[in-house]
Formats: C-alpha cells, sequence, structure tokens
C-alpha cells in the first residue's frame, strides 16, 4: 500500500465517512480504474443507503482492549458530533454519584453513546441514553486477563492493592503469587463504581453480575444468557481486528472510522501459570463464571454470518496491513507538508484520506489522563482533571 499527497482540502471531495465518486478517482499511473474498482462502488452505494449506528454503548471492561476501542469510539463521538455520557473528574461513573459523570455537550438532551467505565445497568441505560442504541461487549479469555489484570493492578505506582499489602518490591506480582495467595486472589475493591473484587470474575462483574451470587452456577449461567441477548457487537480481544471489521460493517462505518493505535494491546503474556494454578483460577470457585461469560460470547462471536465469507478475512487482512500504513505515515506526519495523503481505492472501499486531524487522534499520549480528558473536555470543559 503506498499513500499519494493531495494538497487539495479533503472536505471538497469526501462527506463524514471519508468516501470520495469513484468516478473521478485515477490511479498513480492514470490509468482508468472504474471497472476495477466496480466492488467498491457498490459496496459503497450500500453503505449510502444504510444510515451509520450513531448510537452505543461500550461495557468498557478492564483489561480486554477496551482502552484501544474507546479511543477509536471517542474520535467517532468527537468527530459526528454526538452527546456522550461520561465521567467527570474521575476514572469511572458511579450511578449513585451523579457528580461522577456529565452528559454533554447538549445539556438538554438524553446520551447517544457511553464508552468510559460504567457497571452495565440496562435499567439506568434506558433513562439517560437516547432510544435505540447499540451494545458493545468486550471480553477476553480469562487465563490471560488474569495475567494481564496481575500484572496492571499491581505495578509499583501509587496503589491500592500495593498499599493495603505493604509491597515493596519494584515490579508487579506474577500472576503465579496471585493464583496461589487467596488473600490476594479474592482482594476486594472498595469503590462503589466499581466490581467487588479486582481478580475474581473481574468480567462478569462489569456486567452487573450480583456478586453475591458468585457460587451458583445457575444464578451466572442465566444471567450470561439474558446479557448475550442484550448485546449488538461482541468483540473478542484475541479477535481485535477481525472484531474492528465485524463492527463496522454491522454499524455501516468506514474502515476510516475504526483505524486505530493499540493501548497497551499484547497477545501474549510471557508470564507462566502452573497447571495448578491455572486449575484453580478457573474453578468454580474463582473465575468459572468468567470462563463460562467468555465461551459463551466466543461461540456467539463465532457464530456471525459475517465470518463465514471468505471475502470478510480477506477484508480483514486488508484492514491490517492499512492500519499499519497509516500508523506508520501519522508517526512521521511532524516530517511531511499538511497535505492529505490518500489511500487508493480497493474492492473494499473508496479512496480514503488520512488527514492530521487523524493522526492527532491515533498519537493521543496513552496515559489514561489526557484520554479521558479527551472526551471529558468534549462534553464538558469543567469535567477534565
Amino acid at each position: 500500500m503506498h499513500f499519494r499527497s493531495s494538497m487539495t482540502d479533503s472536505k471538497n471531495h469526501h462527506g463524514n465517512h471519508g468516501v470520495i465518486d469513484l468516478r473521478y478517482l485515477v490511479s498513480n499511473n492514470g490509468t482508468d480504474e472504474r471497472k476495477k474498482s466496480q466492488h467498491a462502488v457498490n459496496s459503497v452505494e450500500q453503505l449510502k443507503e444504510n444510515k451509520p449506528v450513531q448510537r452505543f454503548v461500550m461495557t468498557k471492561v478492564e483489561k480486554t482492549g477496551s482502552s484501544t476501542l474507546r479511543g477509536i469510539l471517542a474520535r467517532f463521538i468527537i468527530n459526528n458530533k454526538l452527546n456522550v455520557l461520561t465521567s467527570c473528574k474521575g476514572h469511572h461513573i458511579t450511578w449513585t454519584i451523579k457528580k461522577s459523570w456529565t452528559i454533554g455537550p447538549r445539556k438538554e438532551e438524553k446520551a447517544d453513546a457511553l464508552v468510559n467505565h460504567a457497571l452495565y445497568n440496562k435499567s439506568v441505560l434506558q433513562k439517560f441514553m437516547k432510544p435505540g442504541y447499540k451494545h458493545i461487549a468486550l471480553v477476553r479469555e480469562p487465563i490471560s486477563w488474569f495475567k494481564s489484570a496481575v500484572r496492571f493492578f499491581t505495578k509499583p505506582d501509587p496503589n491500592e492493592i500495593r498499599n493495603r499489602f505493604r509491597f515493596t518490591n519494584p515490579g508487579p506480582l506474577k500472576p503465579e503469587e496471585v493464583a496461589t495467595n487467596d488473600s490476594l486472589l479474592f482482594v476486594t475493591r472498595k469503590h462503589p463504581g466499581l466490581p467487588d473484587a479486582w481478580f475474581h470474575l473481574g468480567q462478569l462483574l462489569w456486567y452487573g453480575f450480583n456478586y453475591a451470587d458468585r457460587n451458583n452456577i445457575t444464578a451466572i449461567n442465566s444471567f450470561i444468557a439474558s446479557l448475550i441477548k442484550q448485546v449488538d457487537v461482541i468483540m473478542l480481544y484475541d479477535q481485535l481486528d477481525a472484531s474492528l471489521v465485524l463492527l463496522k460493517r454491522k454499524f455501516h462505518w468506514t474502515f476510516l472510522d475504526i483505524f486505530y493505535k493499540s493501548y497497551g494491546f499484547t497477545t501474549k503474556s510471557e508470564e507462566e501459570l502452573s497447571k495448578k494454578s491455572i486449575e484453580r483460577i478457573l474453578s468454580k470457585e474463582v473465575n468459572l463464571g468468567d470462563k463460562l461469560l467468555y465461551d459463551s460470547m466466543n461461540q456467539t462471536w463465532w457464530s456471525y454470518p459475517e465470518l463465514r465469507e471468505q471475502h470478510f478475512w480477506q477484508e480483514v487482512k486488508h484492514f491490517k496491513e492499512l492500519n499499519r500504513e497509516v500508523n506508520a505515515y501519522c508517526s512521521r506526519k511532524h516530517e511531511l507538508d499538511d497535505g492529505v495523503f490518500v489511500i487508493p481505492a480497493s474492492e473494499w472501499h473508496e479512496a480514503l484520506y488520512v488527514t492530521h486531524q487523524l493522526c492527532s487522534y491515533l498519537h493521543l499520549t496513552r496515559s489514561d489522563k489526557d484520554m479521558l480528558n479527551q472526551i471529558n473536555g468534549y462534553a464538558d470543559e469543567g469535567c477534565t482533571f
């Protein structure tokens, strides 16, 4: 993939979704590509017929790639001037503490979108969200999730767990240390807007599961079955790119809407767990509930009809290549002129314009503060911190 430079204002060529009419597209060597790109024309015509989804809720489950997805969705919210329900001053929304969240920038309206941490509560969302929103749910294989959670929640920052246990070692704890110490494994959280535990059912609890039912497998299975019916798009951590292409298709978005820069996204942890510890983590007493959640969502994800199409997986491969190219270009944007760069049309899209604004979004600093302030400040300048 090679970019073409265009000094013309992209607004003269495309609308909100970054596409232009292929009748005016000419390849780098001047050859008319209209016949070759007929599939792209048909795809874009279909996109025009289907109104893009602009109302959605993401349940932001920790350590499932949710910060990466939040960056994508926040960009879409700002670019399309959506009304957003977001946290105010802090990192998490606590439904019972009104000062912890706000709706903006149009205070008199209900929200179009929610992308920050909040325990999933359908009745609350129906009260403050506009009707017809789509629910985006994230999930991660529980052993991979556990390793990541231990690495993140015990790192040497000012940290609730480290302070409570008076850890002084310079680095995060090892997963094996937590898995073999029940005091750590079942350590609870004290904030009312967060799940009740750090490493115990950490995914299921974000979806609103009652911690008091944690040992009731019938209750867990019933909750998961009900939840699946309330989810419109599942995002698998270990299938991020395919999940994004699926999201794009179901929401009638474009590649420009889903380009991303990964925030701490890893597919494999180097930290090993013993067989005994793995069995312990997946036991009924610990995280079997998360395993049942993952298994059900994973099965549902693979049953989506789009995934049975060979063309879908070719599109995923194409998206991965494009995303690498876009990030490479944006990383050296400061060395280039101020012109717009063009991704030539393919069978999946018409020409796409990579702008300075898109690069700015992609290279927003990794810190939670900056990421939160981006969307919080958009909703209400008084909610930045």
